[in-house]
């Protein structure tokens, strides 16, 4: 799996695979969102989701630990499940 090939796949697929392959590494949230960085693969995924209506507002996808995406999380990740 490769992130174009991850973003190519419906909504549905898109949960079943990260449900089946993905260690969730980071939850953060704000007033109107919940953010969730797993890693899947050889990559990341960046799913940002409604809070109040719990519906997701984008999935981002990236490669690289120097990523920018990766900045608000670095805090948070426990890098012992990197591992696992």
């Amino acid at each position: 799996m490769t992130p174009a090939k991850f973003h190519k796949l419906e909504y549905e697929e898109q949960m079943l695979e990260i449900f089946n392959n993905a260690v969730e590494l980071a939850v953060r949230e704000d007033k109107e969102h919940r953010y969730h960085l797993y890693k899947l693969h050889d990559f990341y995924v960046d799913e940002i989701i409604h809070k109040e209506e719990y519906a997701r507002l984008a999935i981002k996808t990236f490669t690289s630990v120097e990523s920018v995406m990766l900045r608000p999380y670095l805090n948070q990740i426990d890098i012992t499940k990197l591992n696992s």
